[in-house]
């Protein structure tokens, strides 16, 4: 697909105490290179996970999407694991495969390292998906959750942040699901299946963010914490400097079969 071939994605699936994170960045991943569905080129789709995820993984990735990128390109970013803040020194981070409370000066990413990442690249439309859960388990030692990173991002123009929750909302992978509630959304509208009969060929970030922030909290509010005894709460935060809609999913080719081939998935 001729529109596809500079569309670029970065795929970061951390692994460790998450294990499906990585399910939800290979599923992310063979999404947008299936030629039936998103069909971005294969070659442009990196993907790192599990131990190809640590600091030195993550950071090298996005050197190789500056090398294959330019101007023109459009750019979608999506991590899915863990990131937090560090309390006493109010600093936002990623947390990369093999970062521990003890170990974090050494390999964590932290947010102005990420800026200056995204900086470096030419492009001007960028999307990212933030699928972070805070570690409970990380609270006692004074890390929390992710939900400032989004607001320490350069604010220049085309740069959309979506990210799975608030503040002070977890990001929930729901009983008998294969992903988590925000990827599960998240692929179902790149996909295509957001919307019946599938008569607009083209899936833009605003379609995606509005499918998004209807389904993840009325999906969740369905489920008890049991922890809690209340329903679950889950409500997706996004910040966006937006120079236009951009375009996530084109399906010129088969719009009328498509009903038949999202079916199948």
């Amino acid at each position: 697909m001729q529109e596809q071939k500079n569309q670029f994605a970065l795929i970061i699936g951390v692994g460790d105490d998450l294990p499906y994170t990585i399910d939800d960045a290979k599923k992310l991943r063979d999404t947008l290179i299936d030629p039936r569905l998103v069909g971005y080129p294969e070659e442009n789709v990196i993907l790192r996970t599990g131990k190809d995820a640590d600091r030195h993984g993550i950071l090298g990735a996005f050197d190789e999407l500056r090398e294959k990128t330019d101007e023109n390109s459009s750019i979608l970013f999506y991590y899915s694991g863990h990131g937090g803040k560090y309390t006493s020194q109010h600093k936002f981070y990623l947390q990369p495969y093999g970062m521990t409370a003890k170990n974090y000066a050494t390999t964590w990413v932290k947010a102005e390292e990420l800026k200056e990442k995204i900086n470096a690249l030419d492009s001007k439309n960028l999307v990212m998906f933030l699928d972070c859960c805070h570690a409970e388990g990380m609270l006692q030692t004074g890390l929390e959750d992710f939900y400032g990173l989004a607001q320490k991002l350069n604010d220049d123009g085309g740069m959309w942040v979506v990210a799975s929750c608030q503040d002070n909302q977890k990001s929930w992978k729901l009983p008998g699901d294969e992903n988590s509630l925000f990827t599960e959304c998240l692929l179902e509208v790149i996909s295509g299946k957001h919307t019946s009969p599938f008569i607009d060929p083209k899936v833009t970030i605003t379609d995606v963010v509005e499918y998004i922030f209807e389904e993840v909290p009325s999906r969740a509010v369905k489920v008890i914490n049991k922890k809690t005894g209340e329903p679950i709460k889950q409500q997706p935060f996004a910040k966006f400097q937006m120079s236009e809609n951009v375009v996530l999913s084109h399906f010129p080719k088969n719009i009328d079969t498509h009903a038949a081939i999202v079916a199948d998935l």
